[in-house]
Order: C-alpha cells, then structure tokens, then sequence
C-alpha cells in the first residue's frame, strides 16, 4: 500500500543542539528545507506489540523492476520456502545508498523498492503467517573497500533530517501494514554515539507503534542499547577453529566472544538480527567474508555454524535469531554455490529447521 504523508503538523516540542548550530529535530515535527515532515501521526503511540521468540530468516528485496503478478509469485515461493523452515518471522531488507563516507544525504537506487512494493511483500508473508521486520539497510557497493559501518557524515544534523525523510513513507506503511519490528538503524556504528538518534527513535514512535529496533555489529565499540529501542546483533565474530571442530568448541568460542566483546545485554531483550556464513572451509575465522577465495565448499561449516549460534541463543534465553539469507529473487531451490557460498545448502537448512523446533 502506498501511503502518503500525512499534513504537515508543527509543534514546539524539545530541541536539540548539534555543535555550534541549534539544530532542532523536534518529537513531533523535523524541519527540511523549509517544509515540515510530520512526526504527530499519531495521536498517543500504544506499547509495542509483544513477539514471541522471533524464529527468522533475512529476505532481500532488490526491485529488479518486477511485474506485479512477479513478484508476488517470487515473494509467495521464499515465504513458503521460509515457513518449511519452521521460521515464524522475516526481516526484509530494504537497501539504500550513502552517497560517501561523511555525505549528509540518503538515497534510494535504483533497485530500491518503493513503500508499495514493500506494503506488498509485507502482507503476502504474512498471509503465510509469518510476522515481519523491516530493515533499511545501506548498500556498501559504492563504500567499498570500506563498509557502512564507517559512515560519518560531515553535518550529522543534515543526514539525520534526509535519512527520516527516505524512512517516513516506509514507517508509515509498517504501521498500516501490521509490521511487528521496524530495524531503524544497522550497522551504522560510527553514528551511534550521536544524541539524535534518540530524537528520530521519538519521532519513528510516533509514525510506527510496533517495536522499534536498532542493529549493531558484534564487537564493534558502536554497539549501544538505545532508549526505547530494542538491541539487534549483527553476529560476525570469528571463531579459531578448524573446519572440523564440532558444534560444542563452536559455541564455546562464541562464549568466549561474549566474554572478551559484549554487548549490552545477551538477554531476553536482544535479538541476533543477522548469523551468516559462507559454507567454506576456513569460514570460521572470517564469518563476515561473503566468499573466501580458493577455499573449497563444506556444507558442515554453515551448518555447524548456525547450530552454535542456537546453541547461544537458548542458552542466553535471547529474544530471537534471524539467518542470512534468502532473497526475492532467488528460487528456494538455488543453494550454495562456489560463486554464491553464503546461500543455504541442505545441511544448513536442516540445521535451521532443527533450530526453530528447539526454541
């Protein structure tokens, strides 16, 4: 569903300084380039609807410019595919760029899917009863051989007004479209520390009344519980272990992980947004690496590697976990490939489902 803004509704709620500039991004109103985006939407914002253990899979949504009865077929296949798996929820990835490092814009590519096409996603899984998480999520292409988790812009103030500009249409729809969890922030580790966050968390409240969250990568000195925002992990930490280690020396390196990088609560209260790995011998040590040249396949190493990760999960009593990743585009029949070795293979798929029944 296509939602437009609402009118605009000015309002003289809080200010807050950025630098030497009195930059207001107001909880009910942000000004931008002289027009007001309205954050008032809603009159009084309820509590956030509260999930049970979040049993997920990532889905990336491209818009590789489908037709309508096309996506809805692809979108209906993976949802299925997902169900099969025992998940019980989806995060949809929506990309978008950083222009640079330091910009002070956000914008959409071309492949950016527009809040109707996403509103569509959304209802067709949870037709297949499944509960959805968005997650805007910036592309790195144009950032590499650096990654988003770097981004600073130059004039945080402006970015913090261009990025609630691109998410408002997007928040607006998850609040009509039933959406359960909205992933306001991933892996933006270098803004984190910035007071605004705090401001566009307000102001998305008042748009989106189900649970807002924001993502961090493990290990990362930017990872911080935010107020009235639930922590997402993005779990990446490497383990030393050979290719034949059992699930037991796994988990216990990610115990160890725990105890040398923690994060701010392995708890009821946070999710692992984000367990991925290629199936490749020598994965273990670079878990974030999508491909690990002339490194042979090795279905056991995914799945060995998500079993663990359960394994933490329950053992932490944590909220949920969320694996990386199937796509839009993708049949639910494609698996790990040497070319593609962070898809699913049918031993990690095994693993999941045998996961999602233990927790």
């Amino acid at each position: 569903m296509n939602v437009k803004p609402t009118q605009p509704v000015r309002s003289s709620r809080r200010c807050v300084p950025v630098g030497l500039v009195a930059s207001c991004l107001l909880a009910a109103s942000i000004a931008f380039g002289g027009a007001v985006i309205p954050g008032s939407a809603w009159a009084s914002r309820t509590q956030p609807r509260v999930a049970t253990r979040q049993l997920g899979i990532n889905v990336q949504f491209y818009d590789w410019g489908y037709k309508a009865a096309q996506l809805t077929s692809s979108a209906t296949s993976i949802f299925k595919f997902a169900k099969d798996l025992h998940a019980n929820s989806v995060a949809i990835t929506i990309p978008f760029i950083l222009p640079s490092l330091h910009a002070n814009t956000v914008v959409p590519g071309t492949w950016t899917p527009s809040p109707s096409a996403v509103g569509t996603v959304v209802k067709l899984a949870e037709n297949q009863g499944l509960s959805v998480m968005l997650r805007p999520l910036a592309d790195e292409t144009n950032l590499r051989p650096s990654w988003r988790g770097a981004f600073s812009p130059a004039i945080p103030s402006k970015w913090f007004q261009s990025y609630l500009l691109f998410l408002t249409p997007y928040l607006q729809m998850a609040q009509t479209d039933k959406v359960t969890t909205f992933d306001l922030g991933s892996e933006l580790e270098s803004t984190y520390s910035n007071s605004l966050w705090s401001s566009l968390i307000t102001i998305a409240g008042d748009y989106f009344r189900g649970a807002i969250e924001v993502t961090g990568s493990w290990g990362k000195s930017g990872t911080v519980a935010m107020k009235n925002a639930s922590l997402g992990i993005d779990a990446y930490l490497p383990v030393a272990a050979p290719p034949t280690a059992s699930v037991a020396t796994l988990l216990a390196g990610w115990n160890a992980n725990l105890a040398k990088n923690s994060f701010p609560a392995a708890d009821s209260t946070t999710t692992l947004t984000e367990v991925g790995i290629p199936s490749q011998n020598g994965a273990y040590y670079q878990p974030n690496n999508s491909k690990i040249v002339g490194k042979p396949l090795n279905p056991k190493i995914q799945a060995n590697w998500f079993t663990a990760a359960c394994e933490f999960v329950k053992s932490h009593k944590m909220k949920g976990i969320y694996f990386w990743r199937l796509s839009i585009s993708q049949s639910p029949a494609e698996m790990a490939t040497a070319s593609m070795p962070t898809l699913f293979n049918s031993s990690s798929e095994t693993a999941i489902k045998a996961c999602f029944k233990s927790l």
